[in-house]
Parts: C-alpha cells; sequence; structure tokens
C-alpha cells in the first residue's frame, strides 16, 4: 500500500512469512512483480483470537484475527410454534458450531430424546443425522395438552433442553331436543358444534342412540354447524342419545342427552267395600245395619241391633215396646210403597 492508503504494484518478486504457523496455516505462494493483490489460501488452527506477522521484503504488518471452531457446539431443534394434541407433529433437530451455523458432520451422530412428560408428548427415543448432513427430521406424538421439556444428549455436546407446550383445538357442541315424548311417537334432535362462536360445517357426526329408531338423520354439520336426526319413540320409559363429531384438525367431542317417555294415565281405583247409604233411617240409624227378626219381633222376641255404639241411650228415652212399635210401623210403610 503507498502512504496515501492506495494500493501499489510489487515492485519485484516476493516470498511471504506468516508466523506463527501454530495459529494459521497459508500455502506457500509468491507475491508476483507487478500484482497488487494476491490471495492466499489459510486455515485457522485455533479458535481463540490471535495475532498473525506477515513479512515479505523490505514491508511487514500485522493481523487480529479471530478464529472460530467449526466443530458442533450446540444442539439446535426446530418445531412448529403451535403443537396441536392428537396430531403428529414434524421436528428437524441440527447440531451448530460457535457462530450459530450449522455443522455437516463427519460421521453419523446419534441424539437421544427425552420427555419429562411422556402423557403430554412422545418422542423417539434417538434420532441420527448422517455422515455429510447437517440436520434429521422426526415425528413427535402430542397426545394431551399441557408443557413438557424435551432434552437431547450427544456425546461431547453439554444437554440441551427445550420446552414444548400443546394445545388443543376442542370444539363445543350440544344436543337439543324435548325433554318428554310420547310413547311410539316421532321427534327431532338437533346437534350444534361450535369453536370460540363460530358454526363448524361439514364435521362428520356419528349418532348413538338407544330407545328408539332411527328414521333420518345428517351425517354432517351445515354451514350453520346443525345436524339433525329424526327418531321413533320405542323405550317405555327413557331413551339416550348421543352423538360425537370430528373433523380438520378439531379433537373428537362427545354430547349426550337422556330424554323421558310420558306414562298413560291410569284410572283411579275405586273401593268395593264402601257401603251404600240407604235413602232413609230409622231414628237416624241406618236400617241396613239392623237385622230384626220379623217374627220374633211380633212374639216379643230379642231384637239384634248390628250397628255398635248407634242405639246408646235410647232405652233411656223410650221403652222397648215403643221402640219395637216404631219399627213395625216404619217397616209397614216401606212395603206399602
Amino acid at each position: 500500500m503507498t502512504k496515501s492508503g492506495a494500493s501499489d504494484y510489487f515492485t519485484k518478486d516476493l516470498n511471504p512469512f506468516i508466523s506463527p504457523k501454530d495459529i494459521l496455516q497459508t500455502e506457500s505462494k509468491t507475491l508476483p512483480q507487478g500484482e497488487s493483490i494476491v490471495l492466499l489460501n489459510s486455515r485457522s488452527l485455533k479458535s481463540d483470537p490471535s495475532t498473525v506477522s506477515i513479512s515479505a521484503g523490505d514491508f511487514a504488518t500485522t493481523l487480529s484475527i479471530k478464529s472460530f471452531s467449526s466443530k458442533p457446539a450446540t444442539i439446535s431443534i426446530d418445531y412448529p410454534d403451535t403443537i396441536l394434541s392428537n396430531f403428529k407433529n414434524t421436528f428437524s433437530i441440527q447440531l451448530l458450531d460457535s457462530q450459530n451455523n450449522p455443522v455437516f458432520v463427519e460421521d453419523d451422530t446419534q441424539l437421544k430424546l427425552v420427555a419429562s412428560d411422556p402423557t403430554i408428548l412422545h418422542a423417539p427415543e434417538s434420532v441420527v443425522i448422517k455422515k455429510g448432513s447437517y440436520f434429521s427430521l422426526f415425528d413427535v406424538e402430542a397426545n394431551n395438552t399441557g408443557t413438557t421439556e424435551l432434552a437431547v444428549l450427544t456425546s461431547d455436546l453439554p444437554l440441551a433442553t427445550f420446552k414444548i407446550g400443546v394445545t388443543s383445538l376442542t370444539p363445543n357442541i350440544s344436543i337439543s331436543a324435548n325433554d318428554y315424548v310420547d310413547r311410539n311417537a316421532v321427534f327431532a334432535a338437533t346437534l350444534n358444534a361450535q369453536y370460540k362462536g363460530s358454526p363448524l360445517a361439514g364435521m362428520k357426526v356419528n349418532w348413538n342412540v338407544k330407545g328408539a329408531s332411527i328414521q333420518s338423520m345428517d351425517s354432517l354439520t351445515d354451514k350453520d354447524g346443525n345436524a339433525k336426526i329424526s327418531l321413533l319413540s320405542q323405550d317405555p320409559n327413557t331413551i339416550s342419545l348421543g352423538a360425537s363429531i370430528s373433523g380438520a384438525a378439531f379433537s373428537i367431542i362427545t354430547a349426550s342427552k337422556t330424554i323421558n317417555v310420558n306414562q298413560p294415565f291410569q284410572p283411579a281405583a275405586t273401593s268395593s267395600t264402601t257401603p251404600t247409604t240407604s235413602a232413609f233411617s230409622l231414628f237416624g240409624i241406618n236400617p241396613m245395619y239392623i237385622i230384626i227378626p220379623v217374627a220374633a219381633a211380633a212374639a216379643g222376641g230379642i231384637i239384634i241391633l248390628k250397628k255398635k255404639n248407634m242405639l246408646d241411650g235410647i232405652t233411656e228415652k223410650i221403652s222397648i215396646m215403643e221402640k219395637i212399635s216404631g219399627i213395625k210401623d216404619r217397616i209397614t210403610q216401606l212395603r206399602e210403597k
């Protein structure tokens, strides 16, 4: 370089000397006369910052070099921002150098995987990055919602952990129908499916019916998220109606409803032992409760009163002959009528 900082030409052939050689290994090359720039292929031997001296003839300079290792330094895993339960999700794993650049491995490299909660996330036990490659793909199964840690370990590298959250798309479904139906009657029920207030159209519907026969049914939800079914009641007491929906990325969810069957009216029971009330009474006493042998009464026989406690005190007011005479007259009047 000139004193003004412009590039100059080599006035003669020069052989550069670069030191220290244990830090930077540079190919041997002559700086030819008349040239202003010469490229020298070099290789850093250490990953530490260092100072390199370069001299050629009467000229000399120094360089401050920051050298980084191209060997694997860290483990990196890439995965979707949203991991859905009940689905397989694809992860990628790779080795990075100290500058976070991908490293092409020189041999097959095995990495072991362990999930802290396998009920949330199920991962393979190990993954292999093939020789000459810098990454590998693998699938994990998300089983339940929650958060878990995925630990990755390989030789000569520190343990790496990744916090992974799993969410689910769970729709809301309901079944609407009458709470009571008549026997042997046709009735309808409607299933409605929504997600966060929006109707879910085109969802597959599986019906489960006990106590009724299906007349017609929808197997998919319409644009309003509805699916209808028509039923004929058969069970004399209750009908069990259930349904599940599935489709897209949504989790399978079920709903159910119990429908009661109206019972027929029962006639009121009547007593067969209720006594028939007579149209008249004797001394305020129903004559059906008095058995009087007429012949015995005419002969002054004994009067048998079957009505308990009904004639108490009568003998204190009238004599026995007056009672017999009154009874005779009453019986005579009845016969005449």
